[in-house]
This record gives C-alpha cells, structure tokens and sequence, in this order.
C-alpha cells in the first residue's frame, strides 16, 4: 500500500509562476511579442460578425477602458456581471478591469433572470454587460437585485439606456489610477459556473495568479503555431487563460459566438486554424460528417483537436483520430478547477488512443499531470493514498487551482469562499 504522502508529479519540469499582477507579466511579453509580430495581427476575431481586437491594440485599448470604468466608480475588487454572446468587445473590456484589481462573473446567454439576480447579489455587481439578444433578460433580473446596476453593452450598436463598448474606447486614459495595488495570490479575477457534470452548477473562484499558472501550464501541452477556433463560451474558464496565451504567443483565436452546424465547418475551411478546442458533444456531431472530415484533411491545416468540459466518448475519439491521421486528438481534465489537470503534449501520435476499462466501460486517457501539477488518489473511508487505477478521490494540488467555491454565510451576501 502506498503511503499517505505518495502522489504523481508532472513528468515535464516544474516551472515558477511569478507572483506579478496578471496583466504586467502578460503586457511585458505581448510588447516583445509585438516586435516580430505582422502589425495587423489579430487576436479575436468574432465569428459570425466578423468584430476583432487586434494584438497591436489591446495594452491602449485597457487603459483607455479601465480609466472610462474609474470615472464611472469601479474600483479595485469590484465585480462586473455579462451576459454575452459577444466576445471579442467583451475580452477587451475584461483585461482592462484586470489591470483594475476588478473581477467579472458570467453566465450562459439562455440563464433566467431569477438565478441572474441571485448571481448578481452574490457578487454585488453594480455594472452588467449585455448584447441585442441578452439585454431583456438583465433588464428584468435587475428589477430584484435591491441596488443600481449599470448596464454596458457590446455588439453592433448602442442598446438604450446603456453605456457602448465605443464610448469607453473614447476615454483618453488620463482616470487611470497608476497606484492599484494587487495581490495576485489573494485578489479574485473570475468566478466561473461550473458545467454541471460532477453536480449542480458551482461558482468557481479564481485570482490573479491561478490565471497566470494555468496559461503557463498550457504553453508547454497547447502547442498552437498561429491561430486557433474555439466554441468553449465566453462564460467557461477556459476562455481566460487561453486568451492571456494567445497575448503572450501572438495567437489569433477565432471565436463563435454561438454553435452553429450550418456554419462551423465552412468557417474551419475558410480560417484554417491550427487547432480547435469544442465540447465533446460537438465533436461527436462532427465525427459524423464524413464527407467534410475528408476535405479537413485534404487541406491539412488541423493539428492539434481537443474536447473539453465533459466525458468524451471513446467511439468519437477514435472516429475523429482516424479521420484526421495528422491531427493529434486530446482531451482535458479538470479545467473549471484547475484549468486543467492532465493533457497529452503532442508527439508521436499513436496508433490508438490510451484508455483504461472500470466496470466494462471504455474511458479516454486525458494524459499525464501537466505542468506544476501534482495528484494522489485515496481511499473515499480512510483518507489513504492509494495506487495507479484504484477507486477513489483524486486530489490535486496546483497553483492554478482555485481558490475555493463562492458561498453564502448569512445576509447579506458576503464574497466568501
């Protein structure tokens, strides 16, 4: 029997998460990045409307914002809601309430005032960012919050009785408080709603610097060369350090703002990203399209596939990984917690997906421990360690994990966690 204190580390070489405020360390090397980079770079692009920030834009475009959100009140450790299909206006504004010590918590576009209202109290939000389709919806959620909520919208145009994304970009940054003093160990970024698949839906609490440790965990697994697609929401954590990621590699990431079948693959042909990240039920629809998996592989653009946020079958990985022979198929684990857990570094790719069998069910391997990651399993009764494929508790300790879950201790709402 393994002793208590046994666990499995990464086998990569463990890396320093600098204890720096998320957005310095992140602007330093985007300006570096930004001597080599084409100038016209993009760094969102918002599929279908077409709206992008481009690399070159985005360090300017945060001052000017976080100085427009300093004038109307916000201060450090503030909290804004949204509730978005939009992400390339929305992400711009988020990494200027970053360099504000600000934090921001979402929610799915379809979620009913009535938890919106909840969400909001719990967070005391006192701004909202809402689009064309959302805006209703705030607009009667806020009717029970029981204090003023500020509404800023994103999109194609001003929404009445709203402040515009454009509006904030007129700041000219001379608000800017230069002093904010944030601790990137303690100082809360996001709160992220969990998916649902170990129980009802949990707001997950992170700072500064778990942010920062998951995106350096994912530079070594990631292994994008240019541009990438995604269809993982605005409202998952996964959005958050993939595009500091995206900031300090010069990556473009196309985003779709909803998940259309009639549109994915034509957009896949025309961008031709280097990877693409998606829910597994939107690979297993995709497994099934034979006739554009085959023109997907003619025009051998795609090279790295990866499923997120749920169990993803073995049939659709194995359907997918023979469909697209040069393109790695990989799955991860434990993102909302930990921005992932475990995930294959890409390398020869092998003949079959790994995968272990419990209980006469086949379960995709996600991989080893990725960077800074360290696991045990142990016994649910007793607490002890336990050895490789046993039944048990896993447990993980990382500083990309969160923090804690967000809760409530008595009334009013107290940001306990």
């Amino acid at each position: 029997m393994p002793s208590e204190q046994s666990y499995v580390s990464s086998p990569e070489r463990d890396v320093e998460v600098p204890n720096v405020p998320l957005m310095s360390y992140v602007f330093e090397r985007l300006r570096v990045g930004l001597e080599k980079w084409p100038k016209d770079k993009k760094w969102i692009v918002d599929i279908p409307s077409g709206r992008y920030i481009k690399l070159s834009e985005v360090e300017s475009n945060a001052r000017k914002i976080a100085s427009a959100f300093t004038r109307l009140g916000m201060q450090h450790g503030d909290f804004i809601y949204f509730c978005t299909y939009e992400m390339a206006q929305f992400y711009q504004i988020q990494v200027s309430l970053f360099l504000l010590g600000g934090c921001v918590r979402g929610c799915h576009p379809a979620t009913k005032p009535e938890i919106s209202t909840k969400e909001m109290q719990d967070i005391k939000a006192n701004f909202a960012i809402v689009d064309h389709e959302t805006i209703g919806t705030i607009r009667e959620a806020i009717k029970n919050v029981g204090f003023p909520v500020q509404l800023i919208s994103v999109g194609e145009e001003k929404l009445p009785g709203t402040i515009y994304y454009t509006e904030l970009l007129e700041d000219d940054g001379t608000a800017f408080p230069e002093d904010v003093k944030i601790n990137p160990q303690t100082d809360i970024a996001i709160v992220i709603n969990t998916s649902g698949s170990t129980g009802a839906p949990k707001g997950v609490v992170h700072t500064q610097r778990s942010i920062l440790a998951g995106m350096l965990s994912e530079e070594r697994v990631l292994l994008i060369e240019d541009s990438m697609m995604e269809l993982m929401t605005n409202y998952g954590v996964i959005s958050n350090s993939l595009l500091m990621h995206d900031l300090c590699h010069g990556i473009t990431t196309y985003h779709f703002t909803k998940f259309e079948k009639e549109i994915l693959i034509d957009q896949m042909l025309k961008y031709k990203p280097n990877g693409i990240i998606l829910y597994p039920h939107i690979a297993a629809w995709l497994s099934k399209q034979k006739d554009e998996l085959k023109e997907i592989r003619e025009k051998d653009f795609l090279r790295t596939f990866l499923c997120g946020g749920w169990v993803v079958d073995a049939h659709t990985a194995d359907t997918m990984s023979e469909a697209l022979p040069n393109t790695y198929f990989k799955t991860v684990y434990g993102m909302s917690e930990a921005f992932g857990v475990s995930m294959k570094i890409n390398g020869a790719k092998p003949n079959k997906i790994e995968r272990c069998i419990n209980e006469d069910r086949e379960y995709i391997s996600s991989g080893p421990l990725m960077l800074n990651v360290k696991a045990k399993i142990v016994d649910l009764e007793t607490g002890k360690a336990l050895g490789p494929y046993c039944k048990g508790e896993i447990i993980v300790k990382s500083p990309s994990l969160m923090a804690g879950y967000l809760t409530e201790k008595g009334k009013p709402v107290k940001r306990d966690f």
